[in-house]
């Protein structure tokens, strides 16, 4: 493992935060990961002490880690606060995944109250119905979701409306927090 860069990231925040990119190699095998690290975000209930498993030996290692119904709320705020600006395509994939493998494990009153903190600390009091119809009808994100998926063999078979059905569910629980 090597260290490649390290970069500052939420310049908007008033503690910003850290994304640090690690180069490896296994064997044959090179790639690379990052780990973005972050402070003052609301975490309800709480962080998950998640356990990452070594893919080589029994070591398993110990971290903190944002709940899923908090990684789920900020990816929505993000979305929905930037609507056609955002170059994040891949929070559209990343709601799709977790609305296909998670949906039914999410505890919704969890959600709720971890998408009302996200909208109080960023600030976000918009209509959502209201940015949802924006994203539906937007030919921006459209074309910025087929290059996307051109380039990104795992999306490639995805349509952006899938995308946005499973944002609409996920807003559809949520809802009731924005009247």
């Amino acid at each position: 493992m090597q260290l490649k860069k390290t970069e500052l990231i939420r310049d908007e925040d008033e503690y910003g935060g850290l994304r640090i990119t690690i180069n490896f190699m296994l064997e044959n095998i090179r790639d690379s990961f990052h780990i973005d690290i972050a402070t003052e975000d609301p975490i309800y209930p709480g962080p998950n002490n998640y356990k990452y498993e070594s893919l080589i030996g029994n070591e398993v290692y110990k971290v903190w880690s944002y709940n899923l119904e908090t990684v789920l709320a900020e990816k929505i705020e993000t979305i929905l606060s930037k609507l056609e600006t955002s170059s994040r395509m891949k929070d559209y994939y990343d709601i799709y995944l977790i609305h296909k493998f998670k949906f039914n494990k999410i505890n919704k009153t969890e959600f709720r109250k971890a998408t009302e903190k996200t909208f109080e600390k960023r600030e976000f009091n918009e209509d959502l119905i209201v940015n949802l119809n924006v994203l539906k009808d937007s030919k921006i994100l459209r074309d910025k979701w087929t290059s996307y998926s051109r380039k990104n063999s795992y999306a490639r078979n995805l349509e952006f409306d899938e995308t946005i059905k499973c944002l609409e569910e996920f807003i559809d629980i949520i809802v009731s927090i924005a009247i």
